[in-house]
């Protein structure tokens, strides 16, 4: 457990053994290699510990649909990273994939991941961005998101945004056709309200 976000992070003495849980109000992203969650402890201060259950950050998969349309020609995987066999196949600029899960931050990319024809599970680097994830990269991908946490909707990304007053509750569902990456810790999805209006929401699950 940590007094600030990273691996040099001040070491408040105390860890979390294996079986213990946490409970969390905020997500670091990449940070030192690991995403971080942070807390308000029991005596008012903000800690911060990383998510070292896997040993690559952000490969636990997320059970989250959509689709996705390349821009790139992008090799298709039989598993999770730029190390992982290819599959002699490519999605080409313009075909789309429609995706069960994302791994976040493997090898410098999101990974999407499906179910083959042939039953296979295949995994697909998002390209669009043309490299690593860097700070507010926008994605046109669409998918649902369900809230466990009840989360401001912001007239634009970020966490000092305008605010619209209005809020997703835990267990509503949000329909997006965009997502914008790594904005103040977070990662953001985006969409058109019933007025017309784009909204913004942070991946605060």
């Amino acid at each position: 457990m940590r007094k600030s976000v990273g691996t040099s992070g001040g070491y408040t003495g105390i860890n979390y053994d294996a079986g213990q849980s946490v409970n969390y109000d905020r997500v670091y992203k990449n940070v030192d290699g690991y995403d971080w969650l942070s807390y308000i402890s029991y005596g008012g201060q903000r800690r911060y510990v990383a998510m070292t259950n896997s040993t690559n950050s952000g490969s636990t998969g997320q059970s989250q649909s959509g689709s996705y349309t390349f821009q790139n020609t992008t090799r298709i995987r039989n598993g999770l990273g730029t190390g992982a066999s290819y599959s002699g196949r490519n999605y080409s600029p313009g075909q789309t994939v429609h995706y069960d899960r994302v791994y976040r931050n493997v090898n410098g990319y999101d990974w999407l991941s499906y179910i083959s024809y042939s039953g296979q599970r295949r995994y697909v680097a998002m390209t669009n961005s043309g490299g690593g994830q860097s700070a507010s990269t926008q994605q046109n991908t669409s998918g649902s998101y369900t809230f466990r946490n009840t989360t401001k909707i912001r007239n634009s990304a970020g966490v000092n945004a305008g605010y619209t007053g209005r809020n997703y509750s835990a267990g509503q569902t949000v329909h997006y056709d965009r997502i914008h990456r790594n904005i103040n810790g977070y990662d953001w999805l985006s969409y058109v309200s019933y007025s017309g209006q784009r909204h913004y929401i942070a991946m605060t699950n």
